[in-house]
């Protein structure tokens, strides 16, 4: 049989996609019931009930003002799901379904102009009701309401609203998220003129995509010739990088990119083509042809202050004053205020900020190892605790520098990409080491990871424990490193008591040299995915969260094939329509695969030990009139359980009994019929 065909779902990640906190499957096709509503492109001013401050006419229902409401009874059943779509025509405001309406409660839904859709389940057999709070003139057209018979089995993915999580990619990078944190990153007429005046040129970017701005300096005695945006919130301690693209039209004027309380002040020799004065933070220009650079700096923030980009009569501190006789002129194009140390590729923004990337609640699809194939990546939520995860120097509290190590940022394209590892050497007749220090943490397990690579003899990572002066671990990492490629080493270690950890590195031999990039301090017995901490302070990555509320299976089979990335982890919950957990399946403290019933008629442990980061593939009947489960793992059948279940209706896979997941699901399958041994071995083998 064709197991991909005969499923009613299907989610594969090599197939499927992911982004607005959706995982697509790639089963089954949605199919809807007959369509509800009466009038509802309302062609008529009939079939719905209008309260105050609402309208019917020209073929369109208008919320005119403040508090405002339209109804239909449609004839819904409890426990069903139907689909909501309409069109908002103009107009602005909330709205939302009531609480008088079909689904129980009030639920604020989307007032975008366009087509909108939401899924709603009756709890009630009250009626579809619109209301709107604060409209004006707010206008819906075309609305629909369909029963659900058969649904898309799209999971609803979750992580919370950060940009800490990463995955890699199909080229084997890191990927992470992206933020351009400047509003109108690309209109300079919408920027702060400074004895300058802007105007859109026929020069082409440096693309050759279309044309660019110019910024042209006004006559003047004695001023700052500039353009500048404040429309952005810089925290002290954090690592920025400013970037621009500039081309010289006129004049012999150089650039400035200033940011006076936010870490940047770099003069940049327009003639030679060179970096100039760095007064504050470090700056590199890059030729991007055609006369066009990409000048860029990174640096810590102080404070709050403004953008600028500056010409200059010079390369020297202060040379962005003075007097002008009206002659420089530069083409000025997307600039770029992000988090990091190196500029990424060049993210547009306009009245709201740029993002790119791995973004909040997005599912990883994650190609470790170098597969060709990616896993959906599960993670527990996860804490950085090394402040400048990247920024490895001892200008910032969390690295500290002995002796007369030689420490060399941005010197070397990293795991990410880009040219932001850190080289660390030992002079020749020196001695060398570099301590990672985590203040006041707690007692307890933890893991330190970072990715290295290198030409070293002699090379150990001590775990020091300050308020008890003990060495925690002690690890040997040369044959680790020794490498052209980059190697994630990791260590666990056990903390006694609140205190000061420190990660040292010491030892190198003279001459020794290696690369390092990506640190990060976890509570926890294993490494999870690197978490770019650019802060002063701790970053957080959420836990990701799937579920799925669409199946409704009673005679079935299910089917999942996973790596499971640590032990006493939940792995799949069941729900039934009540939303009341009747099934579970998990990762005990002794890695045995353990299958609960919570309605009744426990199973218990059923494989075990597990090895932690294997492949297995699981499968299980469930026969809904006798409650028996029969479960196989890895082509091989296991004991027919008995249990008190009648049907599956939704699929956690964080587990609520207080696991959290650490998987890598390849694959999920479920039949809605109970498949035969014979199928079952072969599905799993």
């Amino acid at each position: 049989m064709s197991f991909f065909d005969d499923a009613s779902l299907a989610f594969l990640p090599s197939g499927g996609a992911g982004k607005d906190g959706k995982a697509y499957s790639i089963k089954p096709v949605p199919e809807y019931g007959s369509e509800l509503v009466t009038n509802g492109d309302f062609a008529t001013d009939s079939d719905w009930t209008k309260t105050a401050n609402t309208t019917i006419s020209g073929g369109i229902a208008t919320f005119v003002t403040g508090t405002a409401s339209l109804y239909q009874s449609i004839g819904v059943a409890i426990g069903n799901t139907y689909k909501v779509t309409y069109t908002i025509q103009s107009g602005s405001g909330s709205l939302f379904l009531s609480s008088s309406g079909f689904g129980g409660a009030s639920l604020s839904i989307p007032s975008v102009i366009g087509i909108n859709s939401v899924f709603v389940t009756a709890t009630t057999t009250g009626p579809l009701y619109f209301v709107s709070l604060d409209s004006v003139n707010l206008s819906i057209d075309n609305v629909s309401a369909k029963e659900v018979l058969v649904g898309a089995g799209d999971f609803t993915f979750s992580r919370g609203s950060n940009l800490a999580a990463t995955r890699v990619g199909p080229t084997g990078l890191i990927e992470k998220g992206r933020e351009n944190l400047i509003t109108y990153s690309n209109d300079f007429t919408q920027w702060v003129q400074a004895n300058v005046n802007v105007t859109i040129n026929a020069v082409q970017n440096p693309f050759n995509t279309g044309t660019t701005q110019t910024i042209a300096e006004q006559v003047g005695t004695s001023k700052q010739y500039r353009v500048y945006t404040n429309s952005y919130t810089t925290s002290s301690g954090t690592m920025y990088s400013h970037s621009v693209y500039v081309k010289r039209l006129s004049g012999s004027r150089d650039f400035a990119i200033i940011d006076v309380a936010g870490g940047a002040r770099v003069y940049f020799n327009m003639t030679t083509i060179s970096v100039g004065t760095e007064q504050i933070g470090k700056g590199k220009i890059e030729d991007v042809g055609n006369g066009w650079y990409r000048l860029s700096v990174y640096g810590l923030a102080t404070g709050n202050d403004s953008f600028f980009l500056a010409m200059a009569n010079g390369t020297t501190t202060g040379s962005e004053t003075y007097t002008s006789d009206g002659s420089g002129s530069f083409a000025l194009y997307a600039a770029q205020l992000e988090i990091g140390l190196a500029a990424t590729d060049y993210i547009e923004s306009g009245a709201t900020t740029g993002k790119a990337g791995l973004l909040e609640d997005e599912p990883r699809f994650d190609y470790s190892g170098g597969a060709t194939c990616p896993s959906l990546l599960l993670e527990p939520s996860r804490t950085n605790y090394i402040r400048h995860s990247e920024y490895i120097n001892e200008s910032v509290a969390s690295w500290s520098r002995f002796f007369s190590t030689i420490i060399t940022n941005n010197d070397a394209i990293s795991p990410d990409g880009k040219n932001n590892a850190t080289k660390i050497e030992c002079p020749i007749g020196q001695n060398a080491r570099i301590d990672a220090i985590v203040v006041g943490l707690a007692a307890g397990t933890y893991t330190y990871s970072f990715y290295a690579k290198g030409n070293v003899s002699n090379l150990d990572v001590n775990i020091y424990e300050d308020a008890t002066g003990d060495t925690l671990s002690s690890t040997a990492i040369e044959t680790l490193i020794n490498n052209s490629e980059w190697s994630r080493v990791d260590i666990t270690f056990t903390s006694t008591t609140s205190s000061t950890i420190r990660c040292i590195y010491t030892a190198l031999t003279a001459g020794d040299y290696f690369y390092l990039w990506g640190a990060q301090l976890e509570a926890g017995s294993y490494p999870t995915s690197y978490i770019p901490n650019h802060s002063g302070g701790s970053v957080t990555r959420g836990a990701d969260g799937m579920n799925n509320s669409s199946l409704g299976l009673t005679d079935c089979t299910f089917f999942v094939d996973f790596v499971p990335l640590s032990s006493v982890m939940g792995l799949l919950d069941f729900y039934d329509n009540s939303n009341a957990r009747i099934f579970y399946i998990a990762i005990n403290s002794i890695k045995y695969l353990q299958f609960n019933s919570v309605q009744g008629g426990t199973i218990g442990d059923v494989l075990g030990p597990l090895t932690i980061g294997n492949r297995y593939k699981l499968a299980f009947t469930l026969n809904a009139s006798t409650g028996d489960i029969t479960i196989f793992i890895n082509g091989t059948k296991y004991s027919t359980y008995s249990t008190t279940i009648s049907s599956l209706n939704k699929i956690l896979q964080v587990s609520s009994f207080g696991y959290y997941n650490n998987t890598e699901f390849n694959q999920i399958l479920t039949f809605g019929e109970i498949l035969s041994d014979a199928d079952c071995i072969t599905l799993t083998t």
